[in-house]
């Protein structure tokens, strides 16, 4: 009995999460991790020229404040070697998902300046 109990609140613990951050790199160059997410700046307007290297997606409860949102998303750019995150916006309503939460995804640019490739 005790073993079902032990199974059934970890299952629902499970559906729980605040977070699930994925990406996808967009090209087959390669580009060294940075050091820590400190290192990627996120960009309304974008002044200098740049390559797109891949993407980012943060599926999140909509209770979750739009900075951690993208605290979570240059994590995941610095991982992917990028200078900084473009183009965010929820990708899709939020909707109920089954543990009675609101959810909503979000997704972004990740970007590599090109003048800094030449260095």
């Amino acid at each position: 009995m005790k073993k079902l109990l032990l199974f059934t609140s970890l299952l629902f613990l499970t559906g729980c999460s605040l977070y699930n951050v994925t990406s996808e790199d967009t090209t087959t160059n390669f580009y060294p991790s940075k050091k820590s997410a400190a290192d990627v700046t996120y960009l309304t307007t974008v002044d200098r020229a740049y390559d797109v290297i891949g993407t980012v997606r943060v599926n999140t409860e909509r209770r979750q404040k739009i900075s951690e949102v993208i605290d979570r998303m240059k994590y995941e750019a610095s991982i992917l070697g990028g200078d900084a995150i473009i183009n965010v916006k929820v990708t899709s309503p939020y909707k109920w998902n089954p543990n009675g939460y609101i959810r909503g995804i979000f997704t972004a640019d990740v970007i590599v300046f090109k003048d800094k490739e030449n260095k």
